[in-house]
């Protein structure tokens, strides 16, 4: 009679389809992949996704000196933003940024500075 291994519960283990732990190792290799894929798709950081909080960022500083303050846009022709002390925008425009297959533009209002945003694919 043949020993049985220690190891064993003497019961066959059954060898089609898979194993739990098989499919959330994929899943998960999949979901990283996945995120690669849409990260490397986007827009870069440094221009459309970052705009917002530079504009807003030098907008209050305008505000909180009480001087004019200005800056230069990443986009395609390197946009002049400029406010005056009282944060209203003095320099005003469209700006389009383009990365990938979408295209953004930012359209700068004259006084308040309000900021509208449309996405043109």
């Amino acid at each position: 009679m043949a020993e049985r291994s220690p190891f064993t519960t003497g019961r066959h283990r059954r060898t089609e389809g898979y194993v739990l732990l098989e499919l959330l190792i994929s899943l998960s290799v999949l979901s990283v992949l996945g995120l690669l894929g849409l990260r490397s798709a986007g827009f870069s950081r440094g221009s459309f996704s970052l705009f917002p909080d530079k504009y807003l960022e030098v907008q209050s500083e305008a505000l909180l000196h009480a001087a004019n303050r200005s800056f230069a846009a990443e986009d395609d022709r390197g946009t002049l933003i400029g406010f005056n002390r009282y944060g209203n925008a003095s320099h005003i425009g469209t700006i389009v940024f383009s990365g990938g297959k979408k295209t953004y533009t930012a359209v700068i209002e004259l006084g308040g500075g309000r900021l509208v945003f449309r996405n043109d694919r």
